[in-house]
């Protein structure tokens, strides 16, 4: 019998208990056979770590003594993967659910004939939600700094059944190949959590590694379940001009930088004015002073997690 590629999955926790025991209860129906269980924690209070070793005594457990963020607890236990000499290690939120047995089958298959993918996302489902559709891939451009998502909340009716390249896969549910971290690195910590994926799956095009939607691979997310809505809107604004500035060549700085200025920031001014909307400009404002060197938002991340459910 020919033997299958080893595999970690990566499953990181922040004050999401019952999720990520439901999330690991659910592994048991993988059909997949050669895989190890990593939950890294990310300082909860909630008693997830008592619990995960009370009902999962065999999963390998890492308990950070505080919060790394999404990108930063996922390299911890990325570290850790690559040390069991994990061939792929598959990244997870822990709000995913698997009803699909063959789910992390299909996706190693894939990985192991795609010629250039190196990066491999599920067909994911809204949890809950019958047949509607949470996430197939992404996209991002340069000049506006917006990375869409495809497919969120649509139906499926059979339109994204076609194996096909992304210019990112969503980090809910990332099957990564060994030489990629080998390669490129681990996740940019600077985010802190989101565009990390986006980030990183961005390197890895330059470097080489497609990211790859696999349609027969299917999983269920919770979506967005995590208490940190006024966190996650200042991340997204901050990050997004962060991506830019890292990554953008001088022209597309100067039409992100024009675009940007122009359009994107008096529509969103005036909109959430109208509106009264004031915490929200209040992150918006802190976001823009941040990418500028006039603020420090370390005070800000140091009581919070991005562990479940980014």
């Amino acid at each position: 019998m020919v033997s299958m590629p080893n595999v970690v999955l990566l499953i990181l926790t922040w004050n999401g208990k019952e999720d990520t025991l439901e999330c690991l209860e659910s592994l048991s129906r993988l059909s997949y056979p050669s895989f190890h269980v990593l939950v890294v924690d990310n300082a909860s209070t909630d008693g997830t770590v008592e619990a995960v070793r009370e009902r999962f005594p065999r999963v390998e457990l890492i308990v950070n003594e505080r919060n790394l963020g999404y990108a930063g607890g996922n390299n911890v236990g990325i570290r850790a993967a690559l040390d069991m000499d994990a061939d792929y290690i598959f990244i997870l939120n822990n709000d995913v659910v698997f009803e699909d047995a063959d789910c992390l089958l299909r996706l190693v298959e894939a990985a192991e004939v795609h010629p250039t993918g190196g990066l491999f996302g599920p067909k994911t489902y809204r949890y809950g939600e019958g047949n509607r559709l949470d996430f197939i891939g992404g996209t991002y451009s340069m000049y506006t700094g917006m990375a869409p998502s495809i497919g969120v909340g649509e139906y499926d009716q059979g339109q994204y059944e076609e194996m096909r390249v992304y210019p990112f896969m969503n980090g809910h549910a990332l099957l990564v190949k060994r030489v990629v971290f080998e390669t490129i690195g681990l996740f940019d910590e600077e985010y802190f959590g989101y565009y990390e994926e986006t980030d990183f799956c961005h390197r890895a095009r330059l470097a080489g590694f497609d990211s790859v939607y696999v349609p027969q691979a299917r999983i269920w997310h919770k979506v967005s379940r995590a208490p940190i809505g006024e966190l996650r809107e200042y991340l997204m604004y901050r990050n997004q001009i962060l991506f830019v500035r890292k990554h953008a060549t001088r022209f597309e700085r100067i039409a992100f930088a024009l675009h940007y200025t122009l359009l994107q920031m008096p529509r969103f001014i005036a909109g959430n004015v109208f509106r009264g909307r004031w915490r929200r400009l209040q992150h918006y404002i802190r976001a823009l002073g941040w990418n500028l060197g006039m603020y420090d938002d370390g005070d800000l991340l140091a009581g919070v997690g991005l562990g479940d459910g980014e």
